[in-house]
């Protein structure tokens, strides 16, 4: 059976054992019990002595790949989709967050190393899929989520593939066939809400190729005096909910149970309460129909201090025929956000027991600042690229979404 080592800073805080069942079991190490800097992995994962079976399968199944990438990364490696234990056997070594998973008595060398990449490998990657295409004996790395992404090293103006479990700083963000323009949509988006006020990673487009990428800077990652990892732990995982529930009409995170985490969990509740009420408007305004729990974090700073972390993986989906047009979590019970009326936002309000007036000022001044910013952003990087045709379906979509905001709050 499979036992792997979880490591935060090279020290040992449990281990990660297959059920019989095909599950996992996990538990703390009496020497990380007993430490003086000790702290739960997880709000899932208390400090304890028993050992944890369901809450290991989530928390630590939502460390991998989901979807088309998982199932790609699982023929590259010969492995069953649903095998969590071997997939993390695989590829847990370079994770989200601070931790790593190595097999006991792995003997790898523990310093960092990087490969610079070419354009060619990079341009290969971006056509074929990098995850896939970069997984293999030599390389172990662990994201979390349905995009194909890649953990890398920038160093000037050459990108590096991390080696031997070594610790990326970015996340470059590939082409995908099924979406056009899925990177400049992100980094549209993102800049956006850059503008109007919302705490988000930190992004730029990588156009030295004919197609561009996305470079997100990772914020679980800290580079001063050599990269050190940050832990964090999405909402899927802090509240303890299956990898394959991240949906509310699935049984993932509601709204309300988003912000009730922040403010049981952050050491300052109230910016980050609000910080999380203006995403969700954000989201609503710019058609971004994927705001899931997994698509939330709180992350852990080196003085133990949690936070909201900074927001990513904003996206306008709606410009995307194909996916749904239904707002991942509910406002008011109502998921149509092209018919949202202000009864919604009210309801939302009494549901997360603050004021409806504060609700409803907080959307219409994010739909306000949207509409104000939108313009530039979308010309700024219309002139980056040489083109506007990568973005006009986006903005476009995006103005749509602030006249349905508009029209939903002036009806009751």
């Amino acid at each position: 059976m499979i036992a792997l080592q979880v490591v935060a800073d090279e020290v040992c805080v449990g281990w990660l054992r297959e059920r019989d069942d095909g599950g996992l079991r996990f538990a703390y190490d009496a020497s990380w019990l007993a430490a003086p800097r000790r702290f739960a992995i997880s709000r899932s994962l208390p400090l304890r002595v028993p050992p944890f079976e369901q809450e290991a399968d989530r928390f630590f199944g939502n460390l991998l790949p989901e979807g088309a990438v998982r199932t790609a990364v699982c023929r590259r490696l010969g492995i069953s989709e649903d095998n969590d234990a071997v997939l993390l056997r695989a590829i847990g070594r370079e994770c989200a967050g601070a931790l790593s998973l190595v097999e006991d008595g792995d003997d790898e060398p523990r310093s960092s190393s990087y490969r610079p990449l070419s354009d060619d490998e990079l341009a290969r990657w971006a056509s074929s899929g990098a995850y896939a295409a970069a997984v293999g004996d030599e390389l172990r790395l662990s994201l979390a989520g349905a995009q194909d992404k890649l953990g890398v090293v920038v160093e000037g103006e050459t990108i590096c593939l991390p080696e031997h479990g070594s610790p990326s700083t970015h996340l470059l963000k590939l082409p995908n066939r099924d979406f056009a323009a899925l990177p400049e949509n992100e980094a549209l988006v993102l800049e956006l809400a850059r503008r109007v006020g919302l705490p988000v990673v930190e992004s730029r487009l990588w156009t030295r190729l004919p197609t561009p990428l996305l470079l997100v800077t990772r914020f679980d990652r800290h580079s001063a005096n050599g990269v050190r990892r940050l832990h964090q732990e999405d909402f899927c995982q802090a509240l303890g909910i299956d990898r394959r529930r991240k949906y509310e009409a699935e049984g993932g995170p509601s709204f309300a149970s988003c912000l009730e985490l922040v403010r049981e969990s952050s050491v300052a509740p109230l910016p980050d309460s609000r910080s999380l009420l203006r995403w969700i408007a954000f989201c609503t305004v710019v058609g971004n129909r994927d705001n899931h729990g997994k698509n939330l974090a709180m992350i852990r700073d080196e003085a133990g201090r949690w936070r909201l972390a900074p927001f990513y993986d904003l996206v306008c989906t709606t410009v995307y025929g194909g996916l749904s047009r239904r707002l991942a979590m509910s406002i008011g019970g109502r998921t149509d956000a092209g018919n949202l009326p202000s009864a919604a936002w009210v309801e939302e309000a009494r549901i997360l027991g603050v004021k409806p007036k504060y609700v409803l000022e907080t959307v219409e001044q994010i739909t306000s600042d949207v509409e104000r910013e939108l313009p530039p952003v979308a010309d700024a990087l219309a002139t980056q690229l040489g083109s506007d045709a990568a973005i006009a379906a986006v903005r476009r979509s995006i103005t749509k979404g602030i006249r349905s905001v508009r029209r939903g709050l002036r009806t009751g």
